[in-house]
C-alpha cells in the first residue's frame, strides 16, 4: 500500500502550484508580448535608393590649367558620390567655363552626372547656356553633354534659342565655349521680330 504522508502531499501540492503558476506567467508574458504579424508578400520589391559614401551641399569647386589661369567654376546645391558606379551627382549645379579670351560662358541644370576619372559630364533638366556679362542670347534644352578638357558640349535633343530679335528652335547643338561659337544642326526655323526705328 502507497500511503503518502500529510508532508509529501503538501509538498507536492506547492510543488504542482508552482507549476501552474509558472505556466499562467510564461501564458501570461506571451499574450503580452503577441504582435499581430501582417502577411509577407511573396514578391520582393528591389530598392531605387542610392547609398552615397560621401557629400557636399551648398558647394563650389574652382579648376585651374596648367598656366594656373581660372578654367571652369562648377556650384550647386549638393553633390554625392555613389560607389555602386563610382559616378558623381551634383543637383541645381551652375558652371561657368572661361573662354580663351578671359570671358565666362554659364551653363546651368537641374542635374550633372559624370564618372570618376572621366572629363565627360551628363547634363540633364532645364539646361540652359548663356553669356554671364551679355544675357542677350540664351540656349535651353532638356540634355547636354560636356567634354570638361576641350570645353565643348553637345546635345542631339530640342534647342531653343532666345535672343533680343526672336526665338529660334532646332534639334541639337555643338559648342565650343573656348571659341565662343554655338551651332544649331538640324530643323532650324524661328520667329523674328523685326526692329522699330
Amino acid at each position: 500500500m502507497n500511503v503518502i504522508s500529510k508532508a509529501q502531499k503538501t509538498s507536492q501540492l506547492r510543488w504542482l502550484m508552482r507549476l501552474i503558476l509558472a505556466i499562467i506567467a510564461v501564458w501570461s508574458v506571451s499574450l503580452f508580448f503577441k504582435v499581430d504579424k501582417a502577411p509577407v508578400p511573396s514578391t520582393v520589391v528591389a530598392s531605387t535608393e542610392r547609398s552615397s559614401d560621401y557629400t557636399m551641399a551648398d558647394f563650389t569647386i574652382t579648376t585651374m590649367d596648367e598656366l594656373g589661369k581660372l578654367s571652369r567654376i562648377l556650384s550647386g546645391a549638393h553633390m554625392a558620390h555613389y560607389p555602386d558606379d563610382d559616378s558623381v551627382e551634383a543637383t541645381a549645379q551652375i558652371s561657368h567655363f572661361i573662354d580663351e579670351k578671359g570671358e565666362p560662358w554659364l551653363v546651368l541644370s537641374d542635374k550633372a552626372v559624370t564618372h570618376k576619372g572621366s572629363d565627360q559630364v551628363q547634363l540633364t533638366g532645364n539646361v540652359m547656356i548663356t553669356r554671364p556679362n551679355n544675357k542677350d542670347i540664351e540656349l535651353y534644352t532638356e540634355r547636354l553633354h560636356i567634354d570638361l578638357l576641350t570645353k565643348t558640349a553637345d546635345t542631339d535633343q530640342p534647342v531653343r534659342m532666345v535672343s533680343p530679335s526672336g526665338v529660334t528652335y532646332g534639334t541639337g547643338l555643338d559648342a565650343d565655349f573656348n571659341k565662343s561659337i554655338v551651332k544649331l544642326h538640324a530643323k532650324v526655323r524661328g520667329n523674328y521680330e523685326p526692329e522699330t526705328y
